[in-house]
């Protein structure tokens, strides 16, 4: 089994609508790995709280099999973990998660 995990950081939303939402999402709908996980981090944690269009992508990615996951120590910091559970993210500590996904010769890791 094949595993992509986008380690999604980034509030740059010109990377975000270009690279991460439409490759994460394609990445599970044309089947290009078996798993797909969303795993977001710090500043991309406080756009997605303050972006109506972007909350929309993630739920579908979330209702096409993405499974999206989020460090509730960041978005503890950041004030967004109510937004953020609103939209169906698993928001939870990470860090463990993280180093397994690492640890994993069959995951595949994106950094944005």
């Amino acid at each position: 089994m094949n595993k992509l995990v986008v380690l999604w950081k980034t509030d740059n939303i010109i990377d975000v609508e270009n690279l991460v939402i439409p490759y994460t999402h394609n990445s599970i709908k044309q089947k290009w790995f078996n798993e797909v996980v969303l795993l977001i981090w710090g500043a991309s944690q406080k756009l997605l709280a303050d972006n109506d269009s972007l909350k929309l992508d993630v739920e579908a990615m979330i209702h096409d099999g993405v499974r999206v996951i989020a460090c509730i120590g960041c978005s503890d910091n950041l004030g967004v973990t109510n937004e953020l559970i609103k939209v169906g993210i698993e928001v939870k500590g990470t860090g463990v998660e993280l180093s397994d996904f690492l640890k994993d010769d069959n995951t595949k890791i994106i950094t944005v």
